[in-house]
């Protein structure tokens, strides 16, 4: 039910669950006489209200988009008007531009707390609430939340024209899917299925991401994502745990996934849960994270492999539990003696100091120190750039080795003179000659 501040008429619409009459059960009407469908829409700004007529208590689940309207303007009439903030997201009253425009003689009311609070719109653009009750202060509803109903007391003889603006960054890509299209409940109102709208391309798979609102904070939309699931096949995959039954197998619209809650709080312990659907098959920059896991929970670069420019890719660092975006390179996480460059460049783990020590190798003749060393010979791509290859030098080797490792000098002239770091092994490889000292 919503109240037409313009007309001065209520507008209603009625639904009837469990009467075992087709025409009945789950569908929302005008009346119950008429059995004609409501046309009853509510738009962003608009509150309502709903009365439960029957002897047992209902969960109620509201979902729809996210509001990404630049601005949205509402007509305030003269008299009592039910209004909500228009956005998808808690906001601070001092913060609304609605304080800004309302006229001195106003007032707003709210419930919260078990009963009524009223605010008069005071000179400094401030609102002081006070209980219906007791005339207290105290438990002072001090946002407008998503959801949320208030009316408003329009105490002068002309409209009130509340216009907002979008109060978070839209970086939400639009033009298709993927996107959630419906959400049902079940009976106990503990899990939520998602209707998801996919291409149904070759390969495609996605990451459903989602973010709790916390009570009176703002929606970050840019941060604060965080994985429910993550690439979801969008061809049949029954065996998922949380992924049902796709509608076609060969040209895919839509997949069910439902939230259990595993890993995180169910539906009905969160006054708000967003959700927000990427596909996880595009890696534009190749450093094996999809762009919308980089973009909403990681926050590092989806067009540079590297986003802090430390030597290292973000994909790595983050398999690794290292910070993708920090110059963390130089720092040794499990104390073995090998910073995280070094540990990457080698293939070891940065964070167990038990790992096998390397190997590595040197050949003055195939060799070159700007290669790694882990290889005895040069080993190429398809494209021919060298991808691993021998040192040149054994002070090459030396200078990249660590207490434990092993350097392996293949047959050769070496015109060096060289001194074994403590804690390195030197070993040969053939006949080796050494023409301006001896080995120490």
């Amino acid at each position: 039910m919503k109240w037409d501040s313009e007309e001065g008429v209520y507008e209603c619409a009625v639904k009837v669950q469990g009467s075992g009459d087709g025409e009945l059960d789950e569908v929302w009407l005008t009346d119950l006489e008429s059995r004609v469908s409501s046309e009853l829409t509510i738009i962003p700004g608009e509150s309502f209200w709903i009365e439960n007529e029957s002897a047992r208590e209902h969960n109620l689940y509201l979902w729809g988009h996210v509001v990404l309207d630049e601005s949205i303007s509402l007509q305030v009439e003269p008299g009592v008007n039910l209004i909500a903030y228009p956005f998808s997201t808690y906001r601070s009253v001092a913060d609304a531009t609605l304080l800004e425009q309302s006229d001195l003689a106003d007032t707003l009311s709210a419930f919260a707390g078990g009963q009524y609070w009223t605010a008069a719109f005071g000179e400094n653009g401030g609102l002081q609430w006070v209980s219906s009750v007791d005339g207290s202060t105290s438990g002072v509803p001090a946002f407008l939340e998503p959801g949320g109903g208030y009316a408003y007391c329009r105490n002068t003889t002309n409209a009130l024209h509340w216009t907002e603006a979008l109060p978070y960054a839209d970086r939400f890509p639009t033009g298709g899917p993927p996107c959630v299209v419906s959400m049902t409940a079940n009976d106990q109102g503990s899990e939520v299925s998602l209707c998801i709208a996919c291409s149904g391309s070759d390969g495609e798979t996605l990451d459903i991401m989602y973010q709790d609102a916390v009570a009176g904070e703002r929606l970050c939309s840019t941060s604060g994502w965080r994985l429910a699931d993550k690439a979801i096949s969008t061809a049949i995959a029954a065996d998922r745990t949380e992924l049902m039954d796709a509608e076609e197998s060969n040209s895919i619209s839509t997949i069910s996934w439902t939230d259990a809650g595993f890993g995180r709080g169910r539906v009905n312990t969160v006054s708000v849960r967003y959700y927000l659907i990427g596909r996880a098959d595009i890696d534009s920059d190749g450093d094996q994270i999809p762009d919308a896991r980089e973009s909403f929970v990681y926050g590092t670069d989806c067009d540079n492999a590297d986003s802090d420019g430390d030597g290292m890719p973000d994909g790595w660092e983050l398999r690794n539990g290292l910070d993708p975006r920090s110059d963390d390179s130089n720092v040794d996480i499990d104390g073995d003696g090998r910073s995280n460059i070094t540990e990457y460049e080698r293939g070891t783990n940065p964070r167990s100091s038990r790992e096998a020590a390397a190997v590595i190798y040197v050949d003055s003749r195939a060799g070159d120190d700007l290669y790694d060393g882990f290889t005895r010979t040069v080993v190429r791509d398809e494209s021919g750039a060298v991808e691993s290859g021998p040192k040149k030098t054994v002070k090459g080797a030396f200078q990249t080795s660590v207490p434990g490792d092993t350097v392996v000098v293949s047959h050769g002239v070496y015109g060096e003179g060289v001194s074994v770091p403590r804690g390195v092994k030197l070993k040969f490889a053939g006949t080796v000659t050494f023409k301006r000292e001896a080995v120490r």
